[in-house]
C-alpha cells in the first residue's frame, strides 16, 4: 500500500519519471488490496494512461468496491467523459455492474 500511495502522490505532483519507477515496484494486481488498486488506478489516470487506470478500476470492481465510490469522484469527472474509460471499465460477460455516471452526455 505505501507504494502504491508514493506512486499516486508522485504521479498528482507531476513527476512522471519517479511516479513510473513507484509504479514499477508495485505487485501484482491480484496481490494488492484494494485500497492499493484504487490508489494504482488513480496513479495511472494521473500519468494520462487510461487503460491502465480503468483495468484496476475494474478489478476494485471486481473485488466488491461499490460503484458509487467512482460515478461520483471529482478526480474522475473528465475520465467519465472519456467513452474509451467507459468501455474499459464494463464488465465482462459475466459481471452484472452498470456504469451509469452524471456526465454532460448523460444530463
Amino acid at each position: 500500500l505505501a507504494m502504491a500511495a508514493q506512486s499516486l502522490h508522485l504521479a498528482a505532483l507531476g513527476d512522471r519519471e519517479a511516479a513510473q519507477r513507484a509504479l514499477g515496484g508495485l505487485p501484482a494486481v491480484d496481490e494488492m488490496n484494494d485500497n492499493a488498486l484504487v490508489e494504482t488506478a488513480f496513479a495511472y489516470l494521473y500519468l494520462d494512461r487510461t487503460e491502465q487506470s480503468a483495468h484496476l478500476f475494474r478489478a476494485a470492481l471486481d473485488r466488491g468496491v461499490p460503484l458509487f465510490l467512482f460515478e461520483n469522484e471529482p478526480r474522475l469527472d473528465a475520465a467519465w467523459r472519456d467513452s474509451d474509460f467507459r468501455t474499459l471499465l464494463q464488465p465482462d460477460e459475466a459481471g452484472t455492474t452498470t456504469i451509469n455516471p452524471t456526465t454532460e452526455e448523460n444530463s
